[in-house]
């Protein structure tokens, strides 16, 4: 009993400290991991996909002593084969600004590689990712009521849901209307630009890299770019013809901005499925990145799509224990 108490108070602590448990890393073998942004401030109470610098540094000097960082083409070639230390690979979605100005100078600084994936929303209307704006519609202006497409969503407990459903609007987003269109209602139906002019918050937890600082990324040691879906879609719940053609535009914009093609592309969402991936390969992405738990029975045994361990900003003991232990066990 003593013991067990001993081993629960250590792990609260591990937990509480944002600190992955050591026995835990000597588990989990080569390793790709997801980041989104890192910023200066904490902001887990509008969006725990954000990680404070320090927590960001504390992760990574962990991990740093039982794993070897890696480039993401090293990592597919070496990720079935055992080595002294297990690889890293080091993997930010959605191109967030903070990324350039933050998490890069300290892993070029410790010369480490990493994968930063971006949309192509920077040169929409509302260059924002979809579900910042939900945060920002749930979490900080808490908007009670949004009409979207003749959709009502009403406001019950902190969460604007689907007035016929009843499912969330991020629900609602990711499986039922997933198109573009939709996303642009959102942002006009919050008003945003006017929104974002009176708000009194830094905006690095949701502004997204510009085109010269995605080629700024670029031109760092060790850095490189990879694809994230033009307008952040989740390509999984997309018909087959505009999953096609988001993936096309994406690459021609990719390759005409950085001047070669990008061969990493890493599904927003996670979302995809087996009939996706043909579509991938013949608008040149080569190497595909999942998240969460892989959607095809036949991906283990497909070198060419790996898994990815999401390290996101927990704000309680109960919520670290929960998140660390999904991922690395």
């Amino acid at each position: 009993m003593i013991r067990g108490l001993a081993k629960r108070v250590g792990d609260s602590f591990n937990y509480a400290s944002r600190r992955i448990p050591k026995n835990t890393l000597h588990t989990a073998g080569n390793t790709c991991i997801m980041f989104h942004g890192i910023t200066k401030a904490n902001y887990a109470h509008i969006n725990s996909r954000q990680l404070p610098l320090s927590i960001f540094v504390n992760h990574m000097e962990r991990l740093g002593k039982y794993y070897q960082p890696v480039d993401l083409e090293t990592f597919f070639h070496e990720k079935d084969k055992k080595h002294k230390k297990p690889l890293l690979a080091i993997t930010f979605d959605d191109g967030f600004a903070n990324n350039l100005h933050l998490a890069a100078p300290w892993l070029v600084q410790k010369k480490w590689p990493a994968t930063i994936f971006v949309t192509g929303l920077n040169q929409s209307s509302s260059p924002f990712i979809w579900s910042d704006l939900v945060d920002l519609a749930e979490k900080v202006w808490k908007v009670p009521l949004l009409e979207i497409q003749n959709q009502r969503f009403i406001r019950q407990k902190d969460t604007l849901r689907h007035e016929q459903s009843f499912c969330t609007l991020r629900d609602y987003i990711r499986y039922l209307n997933p198109n573009t269109q939709f996303k642009e209602q959102l942002a006009k139906a919050l008003q945003i630009h006017d929104r974002l002019a009176n708000y009194k918050e830094s905006p690095e937890w949701f502004a997204l890299l510009s085109d010269q600082e995605i080629q700024d990324l670029d031109s760092l040691p060790g850095i490189q770019i990879g694809a994230h879906g033009a307008f952040h879609n989740n390509l999984g719940s997309l018909p087959l013809s505009e999953a096609k053609n988001e993936l096309e535009m994406h690459a021609l914009w990719l390759q005409k901005l950085l001047g070669r093609k990008v061969p990493f592309l890493a599904f927003p969402d996670g979302s995809y499925h087996e009939a996706l991936k043909p579509l991938c390969y013949a608008a040149g992405f080569s190497h595909l990145l999942a998240a969460g738990e892989l959607r095809s029975p036949k991906d283990p045994q497909d070198a060419f799509i790996i898994n990815r361990r999401e390290i996101s900003n927990c704000g309680s003991p109960a919520t670290q224990f929960f998140d660390m232990y999904r991922n690395f066990n």
